[in-house]
């Protein structure tokens, strides 16, 4: 049915990936969907995921099936279909590009272009990913994609500056992607307190959320655990999430039994709503040790919630993280500078307070979802 264009609200479609999986980009999208911009604008939406598309952490790529370019190949029909039939004021893209959604993005943007009066693509990946195979042909094709949209989103500033010799810079738009604003009431002066032979005991508690998996740090918390208690034995570390094969948990089960860490360490599974939201509220710092990522929603949460941020310093988190100011970097895989960047936050309340503080000035002030809201809507307006 085509719908009617005298006194409508602009038309949107999205084109992304829904959670599950609960990855960044995912639940971003999410966001955008269920903000106050369905007020304003008519939202349509496929949805790229049904929870398999996305489902594996940098820097695995699934293998290219049959199956994977026939639903690609669906997607393709799907946002032709429904553009004829919406007839879209604006195509709104969000894309990763990996090996076969570098292709397939591109065939989608083309299409877009046809059934659409303006295309955005929102670029949630690495900018060293965008051409997988580093050659002129996969360059070309690229920039003809890009040619097909009026805006290039990226997450940060020094993104836009790194694509900024391919995209012409007037095209090119910071929009980070980013957490909702649940998190931005938990106090951020918090201790938890527990009874130990007849006296009270400050408990310190190490947040790390996302996948469970050595590419996202997790193993590498693990082992920073045993240094850290060696010290302080009051420091506790609860890991949010699920690994992407059974055999990562049951290694990190083994791990933690091995080294005697069945009272320091909790695995707590798949976190969601207000269990999540406890969870922040009980944890005093947040780890993110992944060996490669955009930007990182997990760190985004932790702002939000007021919490210190250590980090490695992948994608854009060292433009986000400032040594001593809200947090510390260190390099993935350096076990022993994680180990001491949680004993130093772990033996100066001050620091973790102060350092908390910034945070949450930082996201209100930037990064909060009803910021990066306004921003997306001043792109529509300035190119409807």
């Amino acid at each position: 049915m085509v719908p009617n264009i005298q006194n409508s609200k602009p038309r949107i479609l999205h084109v992304g990936a829904l959670p599950p999986p609960q990855g960044g980009m995912h639940l971003f999208f999410q966001s955008i969907l269920d903000s106050r911009l369905k007020d304003s604008f008519e939202n349509r939406y496929i949805d790229m995921s049904r929870g398999e598309m996305y489902a594996h952490a940098q820097p695995y790529q699934p293998p290219i099936t049959g199956n994977a370019i026939f639903r690609r190949l669906r997607i393709a029909q799907q946002i032709f279909q429904v553009g004829r039939e919406f007839r879209p004021d604006i195509i709104f893209f969000h894309s990763g590009w990996g090996d076969l959604s570098f292709l397939s993005d591109c065939l989608h943007l083309l299409i877009a272009r046809r059934v659409s009066r303006r295309v955005i693509c929102l670029f949630h990946g690495l900018p060293e990913n965008m051409f997988p195979s580093q050659n002129i042909i996969t360059r070309l094709i690229f920039q003809l994609a890009v040619a097909q949209t009026d805006r290039w989103l990226v997450l940060s500033e020094k993104y836009k500056r790194q694509f900024a010799g391919i995209i012409p810079i007037g095209k090119i738009a910071v929009v980070p992607s980013t957490s909702g604003d649940d998190l931005i009431d938990l106090p951020v002066r918090r201790m938890r307190m527990r009874e130990e032979n007849g006296s009270s005991t400050d408990i310190l508690t190490v947040l790390f959320l996302g996948r469970l998996t050595q590419p996202k740090g997790a193993f590498d918390l693990i082992e920073a655990a045993k240094y850290v208690v060696e010290s302080n034995r009051n420091v506790r570390f609860y890991l949010c999430g699920a690994g992407e094969r059974p055999e990562d948990e049951h290694y990190l089960a083994e791990r933690i039994r091995d080294l005697n860490l069945e009272e320091t360490v909790y695995l707590r599974g798949v976190v969601q709503g207000e269990i999540k939201k406890a969870i922040f509220a009980e944890s005093n710092i947040l780890v993110f040790p992944s060996y490669s990522d955009s930007l990182g929603m997990t760190v985004m949460e932790g702002m939000a919630a007021g919490l210190p941020v250590i980090s490695t310093p992948v994608g854009c988190l060292d433009e986000i993280v400032k040594p001593g100011i809200n947090g510390f970097l260190f390099q993935p895989g350096n076990i022993d500078d994680l180990a001491h960047a949680i004993l130093r936050l772990a033996a100066n309340p001050d620091l973790r307070e102060q350092m908390g503080f910034t945070n949450r000035n930082e996201f209100l002030n930037h990064y909060s979802l009803s910021i990066v809201i306004d921003r997306i809507e001043h792109i529509y307006q300035e190119i409807l």
